[in-house]
């Protein structure tokens, strides 16, 4: 019998620990988990507030349950600070008073005497008549309309929070408790925890008659569902553990100490699979916070890029607006400065017109050979320029002249000024080239004064008679003219070396900023080069 109970004891200091349950929770760690990851879901699907403050509420009861204040803390203060804005009295209240909870395993004694008292002004404020049955029943003890199934829960807190000093209170609270909760036929678990306490008081005095009538009570719904639940069944086996301790039959009383450890190791199982799974579930939460902050950072970048381009594409835009409106005005430019420049040139065209009619005129009443000639040559000269206006007029560019075409007129005014075109043979290689006006007027003088001079001092000595004119650009832009025909050359021609002819061309060539070359005396050949 000695041994019998030194074991007893043994037993009993090692599990003394383990035998206080929860009195009202009929759910395991792992299905609470469980369900507060459900609400967390259900609150990020929905974007509802109210959901994810419960389910960050659950997770600090469930961290607080584990033994990890500071974990349970950070879930607290999250849903707080959603309640608070939201003004959710019950809730906000509530969370204080569990933040106190938490200071008080702290030793913070004053913040919890604190927060208790906010959590109290929360639920007055609030006009929160849950909240005050909840945590402060005797301000809501003479509520009429106060529901009758939380007044029970609350009943049996105070039944318990009072056994230890007061257990003829407690007794009285306990038969009311289970009063009404007879009245409610799916409230089994809670009416368990108000027998089983009203059993250990009735045990303890060794009323153990009423005790046992009690307890097989608690035994027969061990077939029911409740049986199946690891928490109801340890209250049943505490008790039944405590009865026969009190009756002083170890035998029994080691027996369901036994029973009770099973079930305390089927408890820390299912514990420790719901701090597996919490652990599990707050890695994914976080896996899914951190992709969520990727993904934010990357819609942000987005954002800024895309506004960039839009930035850029509204600069392109107008960019693009500034330049049509310039090219436009450019256009309108160029074509008003086409209409004069061809005006001007039509009335020069004009004037010269004139100018020739009126030497003509003169030259018909000069009966001086000389001075006749002279006219003439006067008269060729200004039908050069004459031909040249006439082509920038007509022209498309007003601005620059296409020399082959200008030159080929002027070769052929000046052969039928002389009547001679029919008789000479034109050797002509002329590239397209083009060129300003004013240039361009300078070689058609030089080219009249070429011909003129051909068809005096080569042609009639020839028999048969040939020009060849040649015009090449090259690729440092550098244009040559080249002249030549098959006449007796300049030694017979000694009249033109020193002749208005000669220096008009000389003048021209220093006009073009160009060099004039005379290669042979035997054939006459010129080349005039100058840069475009």
């Amino acid at each position: 019998m000695t041994r019998f109970k030194i074991i007893f004891f043994v037993g009993l200091a090692l599990f003394c620990s383990l035998l206080t349950y929860p009195q009202t929770n009929t759910k395991t760690t792992e299905e609470r988990i469980e369900y507060a990851n459900a609400l967390l879901k259900e609150g990020t699907l929905k974007k509802d507030s109210s959901i994810l403050a419960e389910a960050y509420y659950l997770f600090g009861k469930i961290e607080n349950g584990l033994g990890h204040s500071e974990k349970s803390l950070e879930w607290f203060l999250k849903s707080l600070r959603i309640v608070e804005k939201r003004q959710m009295p019950f809730e906000e209240g509530r969370l204080y008073w569990q933040i106190g909870g938490l200071a008080f395993q702290n030793g913070q004694k004053e913040e919890f005497e604190r927060l208790k008292l906010k959590a109290k002004e929360v639920f007055i404020k609030g006009n929160s008549r849950k909240g005050l049955q909840q945590f402060y029943p005797e301000l809501v003890e003479n509520f009429d309309n106060t529901n009758q199934k939380d007044r029970a829960v609350i009943l049996i807190q105070k039944a318990n929070s009072i056994r230890p000093t007061n257990p003829d209170s407690s007794l009285v609270i306990f038969d009311k408790a289970i009063e009404v909760l007879k009245g409610y036929e799916n409230e089994f678990f809670t009416l368990s925890n108000a027998q089983a306490g009203k059993a250990e008081i009735l045990a303890s005095r060794g009323i153990f008659d009423q005790a046992e009538s009690l307890l097989n009570e608690l035994t027969s719904r061990m077939s029911s569902s409740l049986g199946g639940n690891p928490t109801f069944r340890a209250i049943v086996y505490n008790s039944w553990y405590k009865y026969y301790q009190h009756k002083n039959d170890y035998k029994n009383a080691l027996e369901y100490l036994l029973l009770l450890i099973e079930e305390d190791k089927i408890i820390f199982e299912a514990d420790r699979n719901g701090a597996l799974s919490k652990l599990k579930i707050e890695y994914e939460t976080e896996k899914n916070e951190l992709t969520l902050k990727e993904n934010l950072a990357e819609i942000r970048n987005q954002k800024i890029i895309i506004t960039i381009i839009l930035i850029g594409l509204v600069i392109a835009v107008c960019l693009i607006f500034l330049f049509y409106y310039l090219l436009n005005s450019r256009a309108k430019t160029i074509k008003t400065n086409n209409i004069l420049i061809k005006e001007q040139n039509h009335r020069v065209k004009n004037n010269l017109q004139l100018i020739s009619s009126l030497i003509n005129l003169q030259k018909e009443k000069v009966t001086d050979a000389v001075s006749q000639r002279a006219l003439e040559d006067t008269q060729f000269r200004l039908e050069s320029m004459a031909i040249l206006h006439r082509q920038l007029y007509d022209g498309k560019n007003a601005g620059v002249v296409n020399l082959k075409k200008f030159l080929t007129n002027v070769i052929e005014y000046a052969l039928n000024s002389f009547g001679l075109k029919e008789q000479v043979e034109i050797i002509e290689n002329l590239e397209e080239i083009e060129l300003e006006p004013d240039k361009a007027i300078a070689l058609g003088l030089i080219i009249n004064e070429l011909i003129t001079n051909s068809c005096k001092y080569a042609i009639p000595f020839s028999k048969n008679p040939q020009l060849k004119f040649e015009l090449t650009k090259d690729v440092d832009s550098l244009i040559t003219l080249s002249y030549a025909d098959n006449g007796p050359g300049i030694t017979k021609k000694e009249g033109y070396r020193n002749g208005f002819g000669m220096e008009l061309i000389k003048m021209q060539t220093t006009q073009l900023k160009g060099k004039l070359k005379i290669d042979t005396f035997d054939k006459f050949y010129l080349t005039i080069s100058f840069i475009k």
